[in-house]
């Protein structure tokens, strides 16, 4: 008489069961960043076979016996030698991205000089946002690059100034889209441009852009500030304030 079959778990399932129920059964862990992962990443790999290890090394007791120090989730093997393969006394435990420390970008500050992961440990600062100003920032002093740069807080006076030419650019923009004109100036442009105040009586305030040609889109190829020139032919844009003479 055949034993029945267990409908509530497959066949696959059973054979794990079976396979774990053995004498001999050692559960490895075997999730990433486990001790496991690490010997086979060694043993199974092109790369860490051209790196070289000792024949023990294939089972993975011996493996454990050989690696230096004490391990923690997520820690990788490394070689003190790295022009000797990997072995007893050669192997050890590393927290990863520390184990190439020496070979670092190094940064002085406050008259201490430490390696860009030593300074985002200390003090509690993103790695990778210190490193990119690092290699992005030249012009960056040390203290901008662990902690970036400070941003001028800017007055009322400038956020205002700010929101109506963030206003007056939507609006050409819009109105030349509409019509399919060319445009070609942003934010900055204006900015620059209306703190050079009117072009008739230089005046600081109530400045926008105007064109002399209004079948033409807004662009700063052609601007113009003269006054005297405001008819002249060829120019497509000219900074204007309404002015009454």
């Amino acid at each position: 008489m055949t034993a029945k079959k267990n409908p509530e778990i497959s066949r696959s399932e059973a054979l794990t069961m079976a396979w774990k129920s053995r004498h001999n059964y050692k559960g490895y862990d075997r999730t990433p960043g486990s001790q496991f992962n690490s010997w086979r990443s060694i043993i199974r790999t092109a790369k860490g076979r051209a790196v070289g290890f000792p024949d023990s090394w294939k089972s993975f007791d011996s493996f454990l016996g050989d690696v230096a120090g004490n391990w923690a989730h997520g820690m990788i093997v490394r070689r003190h030698d790295t022009s000797k393969s990997h072995g007893n006394g050669n192997s050890f435990w590393a927290e990863k991205g520390t184990e190439n420390c020496g070979k670092l970008a190094t940064l002085e500050y406050g008259g201490e000089t430490k390696t860009l992961i030593e300074w985002s440990a200390e003090l509690s600062l993103s790695y990778s946002g210190v490193r990119q100003r690092y290699f992005k920032g030249k012009s960056y002093t040390a203290e901008e690059i662990l902690f970036g740069k400070q941003r001028k807080q800017r007055s009322e006076k400038e956020r205002s100034r700010d929101f109506r030419i963030s206003r007056m650019l939507g609006a050409y923009k819009l109105r030349d889209k509409k019509r399919g004109q060319a445009s070609d100036i942003d934010i900055d442009f204006m900015r620059a441009e209306i703190e050079k105040g009117c072009v008739y009586c230089g005046d600081m305030s109530g400045v926008g852009l105007d064109r002399i040609d209004n079948s033409m889109g807004h662009t700063k190829i052609t601007l113009f500030r003269a006054a005297t020139h405001a008819t002249a032919q060829g120019w497509t844009i000219f900074l204007m304030k309404k002015c009454s003479f």
